[in-house]
């Protein structure tokens, strides 16, 4: 029986930091640099680090190992169970795609690294990488639009938004374009907007309507920062959020697990990638 195909998720790697060399040096200085960062008894890092496509892309492992560990085994001469040492033992992995112009990131999901977890030690291990020396690092989940703005639509009133962004690398798209402009020209960093509404059961916003608000909303959607809406949903107060609906796409069981190079993997992903590029060309 075959087994189930492998699931990837798709994010935005968002980078804050100088330099004064090529994007994809800079990645690749760090991704490739063999720094780990150790958490407790565990040490993480990038591990088959690789270029893909004329350096369009960047692929590699993101692993949790231990340097050292027991295991007990059989001895079948004594028949006696003993204990040997063990180390750098893998624990726990997750491929990655990176694709070096636009920050979008695909990486593996099963459930040896929750979805956070992987968020929050890939930005902890890069920023290791460059000593974290004037480097800010995050991965924000790309939503499914449709779903995302469909489920704000049915709420009959909203109570509170909540909406943080920061400026998109490397460029904008024309439904959020002068949001982003106002970021970059202001050399803000990060900016969160908070809208309480009046009244216990909130006010009808009509996000269609809303032309700023729409905008940010779309700007968070696409990996650039989150948003939270609380709103009511017959009679109930109900949130939605950016990253609760995010891209997939997925790839053959017989692919991810015979393939011993990364580009049949790539192959089967190159779609969902293209179509989060068109969607970066188009207002809708």
């Amino acid at each position: 029986m075959p087994g189930r195909n492998f699931k990837y998720l798709f994010g935005r790697l968002n980078i804050i930091a100088a330099y004064n060399e090529d994007k994809a040096d800079f990645l690749w200085r760090g991704l490739s640099a063999g720094i780990t960062h150790r958490v407790r008894d565990h040490e993480w890092g990038f591990f088959e680090v690789s270029e893909l496509q004329e350096r369009q892309f960047i692929t590699g492992f993101l692993a949790k190992y231990q340097p050292t560990d027991s295991e007990e085994y059989i001895d079948p001469e004594t028949q006696e169970i003993e204990e040997r040492n063990v180390t750098n033992r893998i624990e726990a992995k997750s491929r990655f795609f990176l694709h070096v112009k636009t920050g979008i990131l695909a990486y593996q999901k099963n459930s040896q690294i929750e979805i956070k977890t992987f968020r929050d030690k890939f930005r902890e291990v890069m920023k290791a990488c460059y000593s974290n020396f004037f480097i800010d690092v995050d991965i924000q989940q790309i939503n499914e639009e449709k779903t995302f703005f469909e489920a704000i639509k049915k709420f009959s009133s909203i109570k509170k938004i909540r909406v943080k962004l920061h400026p998109s690398n490397p460029n904008s798209r024309d439904i959020w374009e002068d949001v982003d402009n106002d970021l970059q020209r202001r050399r803000i960093r990060e900016r969160t907007e908070i809208t309480v509404f009046d009244g216990e059961e909130g006010q009808p916003v009509n996000i269609d309507d809303d032309a700023e608000l729409n905008a940010r909303l779309h700007m968070a959607s696409d990996g650039y920062g989150v948003a939270t809406i609380d709103g009511v949903r017959g009679g109930q107060t109900e949130r939605v959020r950016t990253g609760d609906n995010p891209v997939e796409a997925e790839v053959e069981n017989s692919v991810e697990n015979t393939s011993s190079e990364p580009t049949p993997i790539l192959d089967q992903l190159i779609s969902t990638f293209r179509s989060l590029f068109n969607r970066m060309q188009n207002p809708e």
